[in-house]
């Protein structure tokens, strides 16, 4: 495998990445994944435009561009989904901690009226 193609490969390998890292139920939690390949997106956009896919010379070095600038909007998309997850996640999880303290209370006075009769 030549550099053209190992870096085609990896720029593919990194928008698979991209999708990755939403998956599971809070993957919000798991910040440094997500920096990580933010990073990532970050590095291979600024070497897209300086060096780009050394096979693509002439009229096709357009293609770095453009390879370049799903890259930056991979990192403005990822950066939209997590503020919108950390915004929606308070309210999830207060539904969930006022579910746990409604057993507790419930426990609680089960107990106490127990303690007491």
């Amino acid at each position: 495998m030549d550099l053209s193609t190992g870096v085609l490969l990896g720029v593919a390998a990194l928008m698979a990445f991209n999708r990755v890292i939403f998956l599971g139920e809070r993957w919000h939690r798991r910040r440094a994944r997500f920096w990580v390949v933010q990073l990532l997106n970050l590095g291979a956009a600024c070497y897209m435009v300086v060096w780009g896919i050394p096979d693509f010379v002439g009229q096709l070095k357009v293609i770095n561009l453009l390879l370049a600038g799903l890259l930056v909007l991979h990192i403005v998309l990822n950066n939209r989904k997590l503020v919108q997850a950390v915004r929606e996640a308070p309210a999830v999880e207060d539904a969930e901690r006022e579910a746990r303290r409604a057993q507790v209370l419930s426990r609680l006075k089960a107990e106490d009226d127990a303690d007491q009769g």
